[in-house]
């Protein structure tokens, strides 16, 4: 009897420190979301008054999609952990967590890979001029990243039970075979996304190392042009200083003679 109460009181003690770790963490997520919601929104703003380039119109859809993360931190993950009590339907917990860990969670990888096929674009083949439709072929991209983020986000025409919802063990959730496929397919989107925007960042270093070994190599022949010229402006200033030398020898030897033969004459 001892043994099974003390066993029960160790299980009570557990409890109550799992709860009090999640009560701390839920409002950890809670402050640092209203901080990360500021900061992204003073950036929204200030990527907004530039000048539309592809580069910052990218800019802009980043930080709607981190807002949009961070509000369901704010208003959803933050408080059911912080109060340690679920919020809503299990539906509604499928569909939050489906747009965080899903649908939004690839719209970061592949604003970044969009950014990083901009930054390519500029790099290899438009690197001395900006084409007119850039910004048209910009905003292109970004609507079908986000058509492809909604879709993702919600699984429009797909069973119900392929949304994954919270693993909260104080909510409950359910596990079935599609939610499995369906988080083995976003694994394998960033997965894949990663290894494209990386493979293009070391062609873009590639093609930076060599445009600076060239200006290199052209600035040492430049300097060394350079040095020959000077060199040589400062051999003919030589040059002409011993001529000058040598004029002003020979004129002084010429005033010299006609002192000496003036009198002689006379």
């Amino acid at each position: 009897m001892k043994l099974a109460h003390l066993k029960e009181q160790l299980i009570f003690s557990n409890m109550e420190f799992n709860e009090i770790v999640t009560r701390v963490l839920g409002s950890h997520m809670i402050l640092t979301a209203s901080i990360g919601l500021c900061i992204n929104v003073f950036m929204f703003h200030h990527f907004w008054k530039l000048e539309k380039t592809s580069f910052y119109m990218l800019c802009i859809s980043k930080t709607v999609s981190n807002c949009m993360t961070l509000l369901i931190y704010l208003l959803y993950v933050g408080p059911v952990n912080a109060f340690y009590n679920p919020i809503g339907t299990l539906e509604q917990n499928s569909y939050l967590n489906q747009a965080l860990g899903y649908g939004l969670i690839l719209q970061g990888p592949i604003t970044q890979c969009l950014i990083t096929i901009n930054r390519l674009l500029v790099v290899w083949i438009f690197e001395f001029y900006v084409p007119q439709y850039s910004g048209t072929i910009t905003i292109f991209a970004i609507s079908l990243s986000w058509v492809f983020t909604i879709w993702f986000s919600t699984l429009f025409g797909l069973p119900d039970n392929c949304r994954v919802p919270f693993a909260f063990p104080h909510v409950g959730y359910t596990q079935t075979d599609c939610n499995n496929q369906v988080t083995w397919y976003m694994l394998y989107g960033i997965l894949g996304l990663a290894a494209f925007t990386n493979f293009m960042n070391i062609l873009i270093a590639a093609k930076l190392f060599c445009r600076s070994r060239s200006q290199k190599r052209l600035s040492s022949e430049a300097n060394r042009s350079r040095r020959k010229f000077v060199m040589y402006m400062f051999n003919r200033k030589i040059s002409t200083k011993k001529i000058e030398i040598k004029s002003s020898k020979s004129s002084a030897f010429m005033k010299q003679n006609m002192t000496i033969i003036t009198p002689i004459s006379s």
